[in-house]
C-alpha cells in the first residue's frame, strides 16, 4: 500500500478508484501555472508568447487540474536570440527543473507529517 501517489505530466485522467482514496494522496504534476487547467498548457504558453510559465503540483480530484495545490514553481521561458522555444525543449529544460523543485518540497513536507496542502 503506497503512502503517496505521484503522477507526473499526465496525458490521461487518473481513474477515480486511485485518486478517491483519502488515506493516500494522489498528486498530479501539471505543467502549468497556478490556475491553469487542462491539456496543452505549454502549447498555449508558447502560442501566447508567455514570458513566464510554471509547474503546479496538485491533489487529483474529479475536475481535471482543479484540486488543492501542494506546490507551484514558476520559471522564465528561455528564448535564445529571440527564437520561440519548442514544446519539447521547455518540457526537457525549465519544466522538469521546476517539477523537481516542487516534488522535493512536497516530499519533504510529506515526510515531516504534512499529509495535506
Amino acid at each position: 500500500q503506497p503512502h503517496l501517489i505521484l503522477c507526473p505530466f499526465l496525458t490521461k485522467r487518473v481513474p477515480e478508484k486511485i485518486w478517491s482514496n483519502a488515506a493516500v494522496p494522489c498528486l498530479i504534476v501539471h505543467p502549468g501555472i497556478e490556475g491553469d487547467r487542462g491539456m496543452s498548457s505549454i502549447d498555449w504558453a508558447l502560442k501566447e508568447h508567455a514570458e513566464e510559465w510554471g509547474v503546479t503540483i496538485l491533489q487529483a480530484e474529479d475536475e481535471m487540474d482543479a484540486g488543492d495545490i501542494w506546490a507551484t514553481n514558476n520559471f522564465k521561458i528561455s528564448r535564445h536570440q529571440g527564437k520561440v522555444p519548442t514544446k519539447s525543449s521547455v518540457y526537457r529544460g525549465e519544466c522538469i527543473n521546476a517539477a523537481v523543485v516542487g516534488l522535493r518540497q512536497v516530499l519533504h513536507d510529506f515526510a515531516e507529517g504534512n499529509s495535506s496542502p
